[in-house]
């Protein structure tokens, strides 16, 4: 492991850092709010090393409160390619974040830089790589968590 440091750019900026100074197969993106379960990398890594063709592994994803648990993944979830387009167009909501998905670099070339001038960026960044027909998996086993704080830092979320 490597400490990298940089001037304050923003989360993005630093994504794109990350990426340039990383050397593996498989990225994955962590915010300061982010935690994996224990197993989420082992699994969505054999994934890719089973499927050499996938692109993009994901999971479902939960949000911590406090010390309250919140599983807000439909278990009737699809993962249909349209579908997450659909809900993306409709909704502006794409189950897609940088906590629960796992990256094979050559997805993370083909997609490009992350946009430094926008704060959130993970819903365009992953609908890039659904529009690029990029192969994916879902495993419906819960592989995250995501902290939700009383004062959130940015106003996008829900």
């Amino acid at each position: 492991m490597r400490y990298v440091r940089q001037e304050q750019q923003g989360a993005n900026a630093a994504r794109n850092r990350g990426l340039e100074e990383s050397r593996g197969e498989f990225i994955q993106f962590l915010d300061s709010d982010d935690l994996l379960l224990p197993d989420k990398l082992s699994d969505q890594v054999a994934v890719m090393q089973t499927e050499p063709q996938v692109e993009y592994v994901f999971s479902p994803f939960g949000t911590l409160e406090g010390d309250r648990l919140k599983d807000w993944w439909p278990e009737d979830f699809r993962p249909d390619r349209d579908r997450l387009l659909d809900g993306m167009v409709r909704f502006g909501n794409l189950p897609l974040w940088t906590v629960n998905g796992l990256y094979r670099r050559s997805i993370c070339r083909r997609i490009g830089p992350w946009e430094t001038r926008w704060q959130i960026h993970d819903r365009l960044y992953n609908a890039k790589l659904l529009v690029l027909e990029a192969p994916y998996r879902y495993i419906p086993t819960m592989h995250a968590l995501m902290r939700r704080h009383e004062r959130e830092r940015w106003t996008g979320h829900t």
